[in-house]
């Protein structure tokens, strides 16, 4: 609802110019820790509700839009990105993930993250697609079924286990970190198809 109503006055504000492309960035930035601190105070889950709030900012596109040309944007993603990467490199257990205890097998790895990658997002995606506008044909719901890569979110949730709920940390940490590493390369080597798809597509027009 906060998004909602944010989103609504940021319109107002873009189109009466009271707002320049810099802010509209800057107030995206101010709504996610606005609503976090709200709901670290209720005792809720802050990031579920900032996930939800980007959503509801996001979903017709007019947000996207706006900061599409953004360095700032750019440069930002790029830093997190890196920096996230260096971390879990660092992190992953792979003496855990190699070891065999607790049927902690590379087989059964693969076919988890398989299983997972597959099948928990795109064949929803694809059947709901007509009710979603963002998404106007097969190519476009198959386009964002695909790509939604697994990363810090279930690492972090993982780790929450880990340590509030005293789940044990093997072999639920292995699992996570080895989903997160297929993710990552899964969905990274499909970003360079698509593009040799869409790069051969234009050569072909022209």
């Amino acid at each position: 609802v906060i998004a909602w109503l944010a989103k609504i006055s940021l319109k107002s504000a873009v189109r009466r110019e009271w707002i320049d492309k810099e802010s509209v960035l800057s107030f995206s930035i101010a709504l996610a820790l606005f609503i976090m601190g709200l709901v670290a105070m209720l005792g809720s889950d802050d990031i579920l509700a900032v996930f939800v709030a980007g959503n509801v900012l996001t979903w017709d596109l007019w947000f996207n839009e706006r900061v599409a040309t953004s360095s700032f944007q750019e440069v930002i993603d790029a830093l997190l990105n890196l920096s996230y990467f260096v971390y879990i490199g660092a992190v992953v257990p792979w003496a855990s993930s190699a070891s065999g205890q607790n049927n902690l097998e590379i087989w059964r790895f693969c076919l988890l993250a398989l299983w997972i990658l597959f099948l928990r997002q795109l064949p929803f995606v694809m059947g709901l697609y007509r009710w979603i506008p963002a998404l106007h044909d097969s190519k476009e719901a198959f386009f964002a079924g695909w790509f939604g890569p697994i990363g810090a979110g279930s690492i972090f949730y993982a780790h929450i286990a880990v340590v509030y709920f005293e789940y044990p940390a093997t072999p639920m940490l292995p699992i996570v970190f080895f989903i997160v590493l297929a993710s990552v390369m899964i969905h990274g080597g499909s970003v360079a198809l698509f593009n040799l798809s869409l790069s051969r597509q234009t050569t072909y027009h022209h």
